[in-house]
């Protein structure tokens, strides 16, 4: 607990995990929304992260050590290692040899080309992440398994960092009429200290207002908006959590952006607003018609200052097909899930699904 770290082994789910930190005051940080079932291991394996991921990053960033089971049946323990220790590795030979310095080899090969080329986006876990080995050692190795989905071996355990849990936890939700001030006010947003920025749409806000399961739990609304944003802040100072939710709705207020943004202390009202947002993917699916939510143009993470004309091309594109979109997710760090309405069981459909 003083070094704050713990060592699992990769079937551990991320929850169960948390729940064995909470008396210690710690906790695993990244949090995806499948945090009740996804287990460390596929955490380290598609780098996962979740919506507080402004806050506390990905998984890589919270990755000590990994002791990886090689094709060859070997087992490494990988770690960081200064200049030194690398060379010592390199010497040593063998297959561990060999990876150490092939590793090092291609980095120096390709070091500019890397930078130059890997995205700038808050979140990336498609493919390895070279971009972590191009500052002077120490390098960790354990790092280039975070996002290697399986594909350099198997995970047996993995030393993992902590993080203190914040004593209090916050929100306000600003109310938008246009999706267009929405996505124009997340940059305003996150130049506050905020832990979350989370996106959910008219069409998401409408169907939880009709959802047995949500409908009674809606009285935070304000009016019919385009499009809310539910802005969280942490700390361990109450005052100053709620001082820094209150500027944020004056900002926001002031710049036009939105027409509400009431803040949120109390647990009933903020466990309302969380039940809206992780029923949000489940609620897509309860659109009256044959025309469902489609999951296609999924986890686009693009830079914050493009995020409102990104968007607006793709609802342009969708609209020249007649079809309009549900939007969610992490706006925060520039991440959403896109969805179409379409009904697949029509071939004529799955046209439309190509030409979007």
């Amino acid at each position: 607990t003083e070094e704050r770290w713990v060592r699992v082994e990769p079937g551990m789910v991320r929850d169960n995990l948390n729940a064995l930190l909470r008396s210690h005051g710690l906790h695993f940080a990244p949090d995806p929304a499948t945090s009740s079932r996804a287990n460390v291991g596929g955490m380290i394996s598609n780098n996962g992260a979740g919506m507080r991921s402004i806050c506390y990053g990905m998984t890589i960033d919270h990755l000590l050590e990994v002791d990886l089971a090689l094709s060859t049946g070997e087992v490494l323990r990988l770690e960081e290692q200064d200049g030194a220790a690398w060379a010592a590795r390199e010497a040593a030979g063998g297959r561990e040899g060999e990876i150490y310095a092939g590793f090092r080899r291609l980095i120096e090969s390709h070091r500019d080309e890397i930078i130059a080329r890997f995205p700038r986006v808050r979140r990336r876990s498609g493919g390895y992440m070279l971009d972590a080995f191009t500052g002077p050692m120490p390098w960790n190795l354990a790092k280039i398994v975070a996002a290697s989905e399986g594909t350099l071996g198997l995970v047996l355990e993995a030393k993992l960092r902590l993080e203190p849990l914040p004593k209090h936890r916050f929100l306000c939700v600003a109310h938008y009429e246009t999706m267009e001030q929405c996505l124009r006010s997340v940059a305003t947003i996150v130049a506050h200290p905020v832990s979350a920025v989370e996106l959910l749409d008219g069409l998401i806000v409408g169907l939880a207002r009709e959802s047995r399961n949500t409908r009674d739990r809606c009285g935070f609304l304000q009016g019919s908006p385009a499009g809310i944003l539910i802005i969280e802040a942490q700390g361990d100072n109450r005052d100053e959590v709620v001082q820094r939710l209150t500027a944020i709705s004056s900002d926001l207020r002031e710049r036009g952006l939105a027409y509400a943004a009431p803040v949120f202390t109390d647990p009933p009202t903020i466990a309302d607003v969380w039940l809206m947002r992780s029923n949000g993917l489940g609620l897509m699916t309860t659109v009256k018609g044959d025309q469902k939510p489609t999951p296609f143009i999924e986890d686009c993470a693009v830079p914050l200052e493009a995020l409102p004309n990104y968007i607006d091309q793709v609802r342009t594109i969708c609209a020249r097909h007649g079809r309009r979109i549900g939007l969610f997710a992490h706006a925060s760090v520039g991440l959403l899930h896109v969805r179409p309405l379409l009904d697949l069981h029509l071939p004529e459909e799955l046209e439309v699904l190509r030409a979007i």
